[in-house]
């Protein structure tokens, strides 16, 4: 069932966004990079409410897709990643203060579930790649099991957002970022409840309804042809997998274009308290 109080809360009734130190920084950065990247159209940015918790549901091409993300909306993002990234020296301090958070990486992570329920409770924007893993291009994954309890325990209107272009940007075994211009568009908001209420078979694993409802709204979306591939059966316990969940452990060349863009955050970071220490 649906958090009643949470999802009957208006807008106005949380409290505005304010940036981390450390996002308003490297989203200072991020927006300088795009255009030399090859820039970024968005559409239908309108669709998500300046104020009030969201939950943004995202197709996953590339590890890139975060960045260009954040330039969706003015509001501070928060986003599920793998927990092995937080092991990472520097690194993982500078992505949670980012906002981001650990998820244990193709388990039933309870607590990773309860924390993003927790961001939408203090009214803020959740970022999730419900696919859990980068898809092929053409392609849309089914959406996990944790993702669509997220949406239905939580009863906050889903966002579809359909990335293309990221791909190209930093292709798959790419070590170098490339020249692509990179579309957003930004569907309308739509409740779990809806989803449900729209199915032309109730008796269906609900989870699932709202999964394929979402990867449908994604899909239509899209400016480019899309193979929706099935759904996975029903009945296996639900989970919540990261954004660059096909990350192993010795692949950091395949990151090294996202650890450099970040290291760089981390010394305009370090850079802007030292600076105010001074003052």
């Amino acid at each position: 069932m649906a958090d009643k109080k949470l999802a009957e809360m208006r807008p106005e009734e949380f409290p505005p966004d304010r940036y981390t130190r450390a996002y308003a920084i490297t989203r200072v950065f991020v927006r300088l990079l795009m255009p030399l990247l090859g820039g970024i159209t968005v559409r239908g940015a309108e669709n998500i409410p300046m104020r009030g918790p969201i939950l943004l549901a995202v197709n996953h091409r590339a590890y890139m897709d975060p960045p260009y993300l954040s330039m969706v909306t003015k509001r501070q993002l928060h986003l599920m990643a793998k927990e092995q990234l937080f092991q990472i020296p520097v690194f993982g301090s500078y992505i949670r203060a980012l906002g981001a958070f650990p998820v244990k990486r193709g388990a039933a992570d309870r607590g990773a579930i309860r924390q993003a329920i927790d961001e939408l409770k203090a009214g803020h924007v959740l970022g999730i790649f419900p696919e859990g893993t980068r898809a092929d291009p053409g392609t849309l994954m089914p959406a996990e099991r944790g993702f669509a309890l997220i949406a239905k325990q939580t009863g906050i209107p889903v966002v579809p957002v359909a990335l293309e272009g990221t791909d190209r940007v930093h292709p798959k075994h790419a070590k170098r970022l490339h020249r692509a211009h990179v579309t957003a568009t930004v569907g309308r908001p739509v409740t779990a409840a809806e989803m449900l209420a729209a199915s032309t078979d109730p008796g269906r694993d609900a989870l699932t309804i709202i999964g394929e409802a979402t990867t449908r709204m994604i899909a239509a979306l899209m400016m480019e042809p899309v193979t929706v591939l099935s759904a996975p059966a029903p009945g296996e316990e639900a989970a919540v997998q990261p954004a660059g969940a096909a990350l192993k452990n010795n692949s950091g060349k395949k990151w090294l274009p996202l650890l450099t863009l970040s290291g760089i955050g981390v010394i305009l970071l370090l850079a802007a308290r030292s600076k105010r220490r001074r003052q």
